[in-house]
């Protein structure tokens, strides 16, 4: 079902199918979400350094 709808999709765009189709998973929104993930992670335990320190410092 989902085929089927991207294929019309496609289409209606003017955009050979099969070209469409494999376009798709090259530039899907999520093909960079482990490098973005990461560097989420990384300022955020960098954050937790930067409290921690402050924390320690107070006392």
């Amino acid at each position: 079902m989902i085929v089927s709808f991207m294929i019309e999709t496609g289409k209606a765009n003017g955009i050979d199918p099969l070209k469409y189709l494999a376009y798709l998973p090259e530039h899907r929104p999520d093909a960079d979400i482990k490098k973005t993930l990461e560097n989420i992670l990384w300022i955020f335990k960098g954050f937790i350094k930067s409290l921690t320190l402050l924390v320690i410092n107070a006392c």
